[in-house]
């Protein structure tokens, strides 16, 4: 114990063990600063079958390690790392940094202070195996650094969880690996009225979910998840992946990489509530992929913006249900000199859009619906539906199914000016209604048609592609 001093334990070249079977071993720094350091050694602190606290109140902590090992483990014990009102500090300039937990608890908590996990060109590991792992700040900063090295973050059949509550969160990987990993247990990154970034520059990050739970939760906040000039991939496998926003603003950003969100075998959620959710790709390609499950994207009262500048955006379905949904909101899907294709293979396409406003544009480029041995729904209801296509192709192909085109008691326009203009359906059903409202097919200077082969074409317009409904 050191009241009012300073508490200084140093290693050189050396090896320092500080060892504690079945009892308790306390540190303890009040109004002090306490420094655990360890110099081109090897520093251990191991807890059997016990109790190890550090305690730091009003004062300064730091365990440090330069070009050495620093090592904390706990097994079948608890483990306790705290800092009340001060700094806390863990350090490894060009070292092995290792705090480990075997079927115990770990947990590292700072309250209305600072809490720095920082590593510098070596490998920081935080490994949870049959435990619990909590990182906890309150009214505080908590950032996770590695700086051209390996941070990894790990939870075996157990429960990770990482709390900012009304404080900044920040997980920064630069020019290194960040990978975050829950197999068979919970993962949940929460932000409660703060800041959520995950940032990674010239990097990749991972983050990946194997038959558990991926929750990545902003509430009253904002939720940043940034990529820029690297490889950014949310995977779940047999899983359940949510990304919640509620009453924030959430965006995820790709600049210059490859954006990727792949569910597979499981259910893939993506939802925003009196928000603002932004998907954006630049120069990059953005894959949204759902394979023999769900892919959900919702907006409720708020602005969905799914934008792709020259680059290739993709969003498919194989043998699901692809669902793409706004009530009382604006659904924008804009693709400007790239390829945005919607491709769904026995499946349910679904665009629907319940009192607002459905824009699918396409400028300079291809835009392609497909869908094969299904069914394809574009539904507009009390509200504007808008499908364009400037100087372009534009394609909207049924095979083998059912394609429906339905505006009641709005507008339908599905314009086409300088390119081509072909709506096909060959051994289906084509329908093109429009109740109480202004039907519109407008072509300039080019060729448009209608077409339906061996099958039922319930209204059939002239050339001139205009007619009104009652």
């Amino acid at each position: 114990m050191c009241i009012e001093g300073v508490l200084s334990i140093l290693c050189i070249e050396g090896v320092l063990s500080i060892v504690c079977i079945e009892g308790v071993l306390s540190i303890k720094c009040i109004e002090g600063v306490l420094s655990i350091m360890c110099i081109g050694g090897v520093l251990s602190l191991k807890c059997i079958e016990g109790v190890l606290r550090i305690v730091c109140i009003e004062g300064v902590l730091s365990i440090m390690c330069i070009g050495g090992v620093l090592s904390i483990m706990c097994i079948e014990g608890v483990l306790s790392i705290m800092c009340i009102e001060g700094v806390l500090s863990i350090v490894c300039i060009e070292g092995l940094l290792s705090i480990v937990c075997i079927e115990g608890v770990l947990s590292i908590v700072c309250i209305e202070g600072v809490l720095s996990i920082i590593c510098i060109g070596g490998v920081l590991s935080i490994v949870c195996i049959e435990g619990v792992l909590s990182i906890v700040c309150i009214e505080g900063v908590l950032s996770i650094v590695c700086i051209e090295g390996v941070l990894g973050i790990m939870c075996i059949e157990g429960v990770l969880s990482i709390l900012c509550i009304e404080g900044v969160l920040s997980i920064v990987c630069i020019e290194g690996v960040l990978i975050i990993k829950c197999i068979e247990g919970v993962l949940s990154i929460m932000c409660i009225g703060g800041v959520l970034s995950l940032k990674c520059i010239e990097g990749v990050i991972s983050i990946v979910c194997i038959e558990g739970v991926l929750s990545i939760m902003c509430i009253g906040g904002v939720l940043s998840i940034m990529c820029i000039e690297g490889v950014l991939s949310i995977m779940c496998i047999e899983g359940v992946l949510s990304i919640v926003c509620i009453e924030g603003v959430p965006s995820i950003m790709c600049i210059e990489g490859v954006l990727s969100i792949v569910c597979i075998e499981g259910v893939l959620s993506i939802v925003c509530i009196e928000g603002v959710l932004s998907i954006v790709c630049i120069e990059g390609v953005l894959s949204i992929v759902c394979i023999e499950g769900v892919l959900s994207i919702v907006c409720i009262e708020g602005v969905l913006r799914i934008v792709c500048v020259e680059g290739a955006l993709s969003r498919m379905c194989i043998g699901g249900v692809l669902s793409i949904k706004c009530i009382e909101g604006v659904l924008s899907i804009v693709c400007i000199e790239g390829v945005l294709s919607m491709v769904c293979i026995e499946g349910v396409l679904i665009i629907k859009c319940i009192g607002g406003v459905l824009s699918i544009k396409c400028i300079e480029g291809v835009l392609s619906i497909v869908c094969i041995e299904g069914v394809l729904s574009i539904m507009c209801i009390g509200g504007v539906l808008s499908i364009m296509c400037i100087g372009g192709v534009l394609s909207i192909m049924c095979i083998g199914g059912v394609l429906s085109i339905k505006c009641i008691e709005g507008v339908l326009s599905i314009m086409y000016i300088g390119g081509v203009l072909s709506i096909k359906c060959q051994e289906g059903v084509l329908i093109i209604m429009c109740t109480k409202g202004v039907l519109s097919l407008i072509c300039k200077e080019r060729v448009f048609s209608i077409i339906c082969q061996h099958g039922k074409q319930v209204q059939s317009l002239s050339s001139i592609g205009r007619g009104l409904c009652d």
